[in-house]
């Protein structure tokens, strides 16, 4: 499977599955893109020059292939995460608690701290002086 994603301009066209097959041989065919191969990343290729309209097959074949890549990556962190968090918060970890803790553990948002510390400085004093200042009327 790798290989057709890797050198489709190589293999064989008899060991691909049935639906990629003619598409396989029409990329082999085609000289231009032959000679485009080498020269830019696979990913870049089957961007631009592997079309929708031309090879439909082929295009989410490698579509597929690269986001196994990304999706193994995910899964594999998120399990590094989970061993970490169970190991070192165990006697104290609620399901709810692990499952909040690997959700921000695997986001890709970024998280300013400044600015929510800042917030709850403010919400402190706040909440400080709302209750002096009922305190003192009282």
């Amino acid at each position: 499977m790798f290989e057709t994603f890797s050198s489709p301009f190589h293999v064989d066209v008899f060991i691909v599955s049935n639906t990629l097959q003619t598409e396989i041989i029409d990329l082999q065919c085609n000289s231009e893109l032959r000679l485009v191969y080498p020269t830019i990343s696979k990913i870049d290729f089957y961007n631009k020059y592997v079309t929708a309209e031309k090879y439909p097959n082929l295009r989410i074949f490698a579509q597929r292939v690269v986001s196994s890549f990304g999706s193994t990556y995910v899964c594999e962190s998120f399990f590094s995460k989970l061993k970490f968090s169970k190991s070192r918060y165990r006697s104290s970890l609620t399901d709810k608690n692990l499952e909040n803790q690997l959700r921000c553990a695997t986001s890709n948002c970024e998280v300013d701290l400044k600015k929510l510390s800042e917030d709850k400085e403010k919400q402190i004093l706040i909440d400080t002086y709302n209750w002096t200042e009922c305190y003192f009327t009282k």
